[in-house]
């Protein structure tokens, strides 16, 4: 995860996320072992906001989107319990400095992952002194 300290261990395959089905071509995947998931994790109200929580790392050539801090944690809970463990996952959001609550409850608020979102309040409970509410609205 870019920008973000964690102690989660080095993974051999690497995670591409899309919103559209989608296959890695052969030659890319015989180069770079890697995995698309497909998930709609997001139900947008607004068709702006996909795009307000990707963005361009430092140094990287324009057109280059990754997740911000904050989505990329939803994404990477999303596989906690089959491909990462609990404790990975309470890891990761402890090494979120700083989160933007405002993006995170719009993100939760989005969220179509029940599992995801009430991981996410619970761990937030657990590493803050003052836990996250579960939004309204959030499909929980």
């Amino acid at each position: 995860m870019h920008g973000v300290r964690h102690n989660l261990g080095k993974r051999d395959t690497l995670v591409l996320w899309g919103n559209v089905r989608h296959t890695p071509p052969t030659w890319f995947t015989a180069r770079f072992p890697a995995r698309y998931v497909y998930a709609s994790l997001f139900d947008w109200p607004d068709n702006t906001l996909p795009a307000k929580n990707l963005g361009t790392p430092p140094g990287q050539p324009e057109g280059l989107c990754v997740s911000v801090a904050e989505r990329a944690v939803l994404e990477m809970l999303y596989d906690a319990g089959t491909r990462q463990s609990l404790q990975e996952a309470r890891n990761l959001f402890d090494g979120l400095h700083s989160p933007r609550k405002a993006l995170l409850c719009l993100l939760l608020a989005c969220g179509t992952s029940a599992q995801t979102i009430r991981l996410i309040v619970t761990v937030a409970g657990t590493c803050y002194r003052a836990p996250l509410q579960r939004p309204a609205g959030a499909y929980v």
